[in-house]
């Protein structure tokens, strides 16, 4: 199936097709097909100057750059007025995918939370070298985090494909601590796209977002759970194994589902009004969401502070 076909039917089918492509061809081609129907822009700066991108006239003020002057306009008016331009700023965008255990949970017959997550950032990726902006990977999962210095070229794309690829969601590591270890010595400022389930306690997260603000960086947060989590559609008793400290517990799904749930929406909420404490975009989709429809509102999200 040529790649324009592939790309009309991810575009236009749920998640289960589009993974299915990255399990068949990998990653990085299923990225391919997701991203060929979106016709993003590059982002542009709140700025204005002398650019490549004309933007408009406006009247001569005493300290304007002379170099701004359309001389031209003034010789037919009499009037002096600056051009003014539209500069691109260059976006270093940092993708911190959690890579630890209770990622590889994938529900009755799903793509996996981490499978997921990977196929955004290799989209992602794409989008941000396509645009001419620096992408980064870091996989939280381990100490330390994986990380890949963010690089505006093709072979980047390749290396976050593959680094992901290689990696099998393990170990109990968390986004919090990923974060407060990987930027602590970041040079260049921008935008941090956290892809993870966020089960984990929202307090030392919203401390590590609010340190990486003050120091400059913007951050999206997209919040990925199976259809399962979400509604504890298990039939009968079952034993319940945490992923991450091999934990168990028996339980009969339809005594507790209730209350499971009221805790469940109660930790989503807690997260919601995080992202908001931080004015951060926030997203929560489950691994049968469009990952169109999540690529769209990343970039609805990843403009300009």
């Amino acid at each position: 199936m040529p790649l324009s076909q592939l790309s009309a039917t991810a575009c236009s089918d749920p998640a289960g097709t589009v993974l299915e492509i990255a399990r068949l061809h990998g990653l990085l081609f299923a990225a391919r097909a997701l991203v060929d129907g979106l016709h993003p822009g590059r982002h542009p700066s709140r700025r204005h100057d002398v650019g490549s991108e004309f933007a408009e006239h406006r009247p001569y003020a005493p300290g304007d750059d002379l170099r701004a002057v359309d001389w031209k306009a003034a010789a037919r008016s009499d009037r002096l007025s600056v051009r003014l331009f539209r500069t691109d700023t260059e976006l270093t965008a940092h993708l911190v995918v959690d890579g630890s255990a209770s990622m590889a949970y994938a529900g009755r017959g799903g793509a996996s939370k981490y499978e997921y997550c990977s196929l955004l950032a290799v989209a992602m990726s794409l989008l941000l070298v396509r645009q001419g902006d620096r992408p980064g990977l870091v996989i939280a999962g381990q100490e330390p985090a994986r990380a890949l210095a963010p690089e505006r070229t093709w072979r980047q794309v390749h290396a976050v494909s593959e680094e992901l690829s290689k990696w099998r969601p393990r170990s109990s590591g968390t986004i919090a601590s990923a974060l407060r270890g990987c930027f602590p010595t970041a040079q260049r400022r921008g935008l941090i796209v956290v892809l993870s389930d966020l089960l984990e306690e929202p307090a030392p997260l919203l401390d590590s977002l609010v340190w990486l603000r003050a120091r400059g960086f913007r951050a999206v947060l997209l919040q990925v759970l199976t259809d399962e989590e979400r509604r504890l559609e298990v039939g009968g008793p079952a034993r319940f194994v945490d992923p991450e400290t091999d934990a168990a517990v028996e339980a009969d799904p339809a005594a507790i589902r209730g209350a499971y749930q009221i805790a469940l929406q109660a930790h989503l909420d807690r997260i919601a009004r995080l992202a908001r404490q931080i004015r951060a975009p926030y997203t929560l989709a489950t691994t049968w969401t469009s990952p169109l429809h999540v690529l769209s509102r990343y970039l609805a999200s990843s403009g300009p502070a």
